[in-house]
Parts: C-alpha cells; sequence; structure tokens
C-alpha cells in the first residue's frame, strides 16, 4: 500500500507522532514505540516543538523490540483493485457535485 510504513521504518523508528483528531486505523503496528498524540492543528503552530516533545518521550520511555514481519504486507489483486476504484470515486464526488451545482446556476 502506498505511504504506508514499511516493517524496516517501524523497526528504526524511535518514537510515533499521532497527530490525529480520531482513531489511528491499525495502530497496533507502532505498540513497540513511545506514542505522542496531539491534535491535528498543533505542528502546524508549533512543529518543532512537538518533534521535541516526540523525542523526549523516547528518551524517557523504553522502546521495545519490533516483533511484526519483515515481509511486506501484500494484498489480493481483488482488494487492490477495490482500493483503487474507492479512491478514484472519492475524487471524483467533489467534480460531479460542483458540475451539478453549476448545471443548476446555468438553468
Amino acid at each position: 500500500m502506498e505511504g504506508r510504513h514499511t516493517a524496516e521504518h517501524l523497526e528504526k523508528a524511535d518514537a510515533a507522532i499521532f497527530a490525529v483528531d480520531v482513531a489511528v486505523k491499525d495502530s497496533e503496528r507502532f505498540d513497540h514505540l513511545p506514542v505522542y498524540k496531539t491534535k491535528v492543528s498543533a505542528p502546524l503552530k508549533d512543529a518543532k516543538g512537538i518533534i521535541r516533545a516526540a523525542l523526549d518521550k523516547a528518551e524517557t520511555q523504553e522502546k521495545r523490540e519490533y516483533t511484526g514481519s519483515r515481509e511486506e504486507e501484500k494484498q489480493s489483486f481483488g482488494s487492490e483493485v477495490k482500493q483503487t476504484v474507492l479512491t478514484g470515486v472519492s475524487y471524483i464526488i467533489p467534480i460531479i457535485v460542483a458540475g451539478g451545482m453549476i448545471n443548476a446556476f446555468a438553468v
């Protein structure tokens, strides 16, 4: 999956920063790391401070051994096609809505 952290990235990481306002999907992949959680807007205001805080937490909290698989997670062809179609649909919906609104205003 594009943009997904590899097992090598997770093994070498010192800490994880979750800048989210909702639950993180597959967060158990980061269980071995010290996790720093913050609101989405916080890094926009003070990115260096967030990184410093996460690294400080990494120094005080022990990092456990990464037990995940070193193999890349493979998806079935059907799963990849489904994900691709759903991504395409999510990008095209705003365009369709905007086109419908322009058409309505024109009429």
